[in-house]
């Protein structure tokens, strides 16, 4: 689109670090971050933990962690996909639940 060729995005270094060194990937997948604030901030937050606890089918508690990469598919600033409203309505979440990473380059997104 027009608008990912006008701001291509953040630009991150990927370095492997912890669990990836010794074979494990995890990677977090997050889609239709929600509509306001609160509801963006909880998913910002699930994202942001270093551990999530589940239960698998046989109601064993099961410890995840972070993913060392995130995959972000589906809406993201819905219904005005502007630069304003990505940054408010994601990059300001994200940021308020989790400080960027030092390789985090704002001049690169707007």
């Amino acid at each position: 689109s027009q608008l990912q060729k006008a701001y291509p995005g953040c630009i991150f270094e990927c370095k492997t670090t912890g669990a990836a060194e010794v074979g494990d990937l995890w990677v977090d997948f997050v889609a239709d971050t929600g509509d306001g604030f609160n509801s963006s901030y909880q998913v910002a937050r699930m994202l942001a933990q270093p551990t999530i606890s589940c239960r698998t089918n046989k109601n064993r508690e099961r410890v995840l962690p972070r993913g060392s990469h995130v995959v972000i598919g589906g809406d993201l600033a819905y219904p005005d996909p502007s630069p304003e409203s990505y940054e408010k309505r994601f990059f300001r979440t994200f940021e308020d639940a989790m400080p960027p990473p030092p390789s985090f380059r704002r001049d690169a997104i707007s």
